[in-house]
């Protein structure tokens, strides 16, 4: 105590005088206890609880993190989703060996292993460095050089697996779990994200679309954005199929890390069985990082080559913007550009 007060107060005070000098003091007195009673959270449990019901949100840390990002003049679902991938890491969702961290306790040491232990099982990290890096900097922890701040956009730009493959791979699916293969299905023919998948109701089915709702940059909804998707008949036929007589509810019952584990190990045998396929393989271990999101993937991928680089039709499609679009998988290829030039410049 002694030589914090000198530190901060420069008084030289004798350890017999520093009661005497609390009392002359007492603010700082407050304030050294409020420290050290900080000091002592790491020893309590963080409960779950903390999560729910939108207490997290009211956390020191995390609360004044939202009204520095308001000030900002961030939009809401930007912030909505900073917030949802910091609770995320709190949690621990993506790595089953975590534990409970509390926002007001979480280190950059923390983070970073965290962060470290996402890229060693092959997933997308920039999401979580860019609102960590963000995170602590409002809790006055500057990460600097630790955490990077590059985004990953476009690293799956080449991630176009042939026909003949792709088919393996439903098979595949098909053949271990039927509810995986029209979840997978789903999401490869109506370019929705696994989790808007999963959480997709019968009730929305009208005729040959559904509406679902998934993220987007304009939502106004508290699940995200709705968006019309429309089910071709390929789809159409097991989707009914595995509804069956049902008429209100979630059309799958299958859960995400379930779906996760079914794809990765077909992912895995086809890697063993096309090892002397280098492209093929280095595609199938692309996908192998991420075990459903590739179907989104794939499903732009497509859309954009039979368009014919149409981005503004293809976001529509698939529940999308064009600029995101155009940063996950860049400008036309130079064969359609030379399509584009002999079809359209002799008419400019």
């Amino acid at each position: 105590m002694r030589e914090v007060i000198l530190k901060e107060r420069n008084e030289a005070v004798t350890p017999e005088s520093i009661t005497m000098w609390f009392k002359r003091h007492r603010g700082v007195y407050e304030q050294l206890k409020k420290e050290v009673i900080e000091e002592l959270k790491p020893l309590e449990v963080v409960d779950e609880s903390i999560f729910n019901n939108g207490t997290f949100e009211e956390l020191p840390s995390v609360k004044n993190w939202i009204e520095e990002m308001e000030d900002r003049h961030l939009a809401p679902e930007f912030v909505k989703n900073r917030i949802g991938t910091i609770k995320r890491l709190c949690r621990g969702y993506d790595l089953d060996e975590w534990t409970f961290k509390h926002p007001d306790r979480l280190t950059l040491d923390e983070a970073r292993d965290y962060i470290r232990k996402m890229r060693e099982k092959g997933m997308r990290t920039d999401a979580y460095r860019l609102s960590v890096r963000d995170f602590l900097l409002s809790k006055g922890i500057a990460a600097g050089k630790k955490i990077s701040g590059a985004t990953e956009a476009g690293k799956y730009k080449k991630l176009h697996l042939p026909v003949e493959i792709e088919q393996e791979f439903f098979e595949g699916v098909k053949s271990l779990n039927f509810e995986a293969y029209v979840a997978d299905l789903f999401e490869r023919k109506t370019g929705t994200r696994v989790d808007a998948c999963l959480e997709s109701l019968i009730e929305n089915i009208e005729g040959n679309y559904i509406t679902v709702f998934d993220k987007g940059r304009r939502s106004i909804h508290p699940k995200g954005h709705l968006w019309l998707k429309y089910i071709p008949p390929e789809l159409m036929d097991p989707l009914r199929k595995l509804i069956g007589d049902r008429q209100v509810g979630k059309i799958f019952n299958i859960r995400v890390y379930e779906l996760r584990n079914i794809n990765s190990a077909i992912q895995r045998e086809m890697i063993q069985k096309h090892a002397n396929e280098p492209k093929i393989v280095e595609l199938l271990k692309m996908c192998l990082k991420l075990p459903t999101h590739w179907l989104r993937h794939q499903f732009f991928q497509r859309c954009l080559h039979q368009t014919g680089w149409n981005y503004g039709a293809c976001a529509a499609l698939g529940g999308s913007t064009v600029k995101s679009l155009e940063e996950s998988y860049g400008a036309p290829p130079d064969e359609m550009v030379k399509q584009w030039g002999l079809e359209y410049v002799p008419q400019i």
